[in-house]
């Protein structure tokens, strides 16, 4: 037995032709949706670029804003900090000269007793000093007050008996030397000390330091 299969191909193609066109057709509805669709995406797109733009420009202004309120604020402090220093600066100056004031008061009441108090021992250290010093000379001078003379005589003829210097020492007295005042000459040098000398020089400072820092000094300018 046999088959025999008539098909027309053409005709099949041509209804499955028509099956696809008819399946892809879109209503209206389905276009309306698809562009309502295609609207929300680009909208939501927009939206988000505009976003973070935005957030990029805030970021942006309130970096330059706290850095403003930052250089602001270091100015301030800057200012605020100046003004301490120059304060302190003249309070430590008001210290300083009430200080040296009280040190030159206490000095001028305290230096008139150490001269009357110590001032022959002070030349009388002073002369040993400078006897020592000339030891290899053939001929010494010592030169005192006559009051320190009178006082200290027989102190300085003992240190002279201790030197190994008997005979050859001259003692005088020098009108023109004050209580503390001594000379020592030997061969090669010679040796002077003022105590009230010292004592002036040193009030002279305490009180010169003083008026210095209450007067008032220009201001540098740079």
């Amino acid at each position: 037995m046999s088959f025999i299969f008539d098909r027309d191909f053409d005709q099949e193609l041509a209804r499955e032709q028509h099956h696809s066109q008819r399946d892809a057709r879109y209503t209206e509805v389905d276009l309306a949706d698809a562009i309502a669709a295609a609207v929300e995406i680009a909208r939501a797109e927009a939206f988000a670029e505009g976003h973070a733009a935005g957030r990029a420009e805030a970021l942006a202004e309130a970096e330059a804003g706290l850095e403003q309120r930052r250089a602001k604020a270091f100015e301030t402090l800057t200012a605020e900090l100046s003004e301490l220093r120059a304060a302190g600066d003249s309070h430590r100056a008001a210290l300083e000269a009430q200080v040296l004031d009280f040190a030159g008061s206490v000095g001028a009441q305290v230096f008139p007793e150490l001269l009357r108090e110590r001032a022959h021992r002070r030349a009388l250290a002073q002369v040993r000093r400078g006897l020592s010093m000339g030891l290899g000379s053939v001929r010494l001078r010592v030169a005192l007050s006559a009051e320190a003379a009178d006082l200290l005589r027989h102190e300085l003829e003992a240190t002279i008996r201790d030197l190994g210097l008997t005979g050859r020492v001259d003692l005088v007295e020098d009108p023109g030397l004050k209580p503390g005042d001594a000379r020592v000459d030997w061969d090669s040098g010679s040796l002077e000390y003022s105590f009230q000398a010292i004592c002036d020089r040193l009030l002279g400072a305490l009180r010169a330091a003083g008026t210095d820092r209450t007067t008032p000094q220009p201001e540098s300018r740079h």
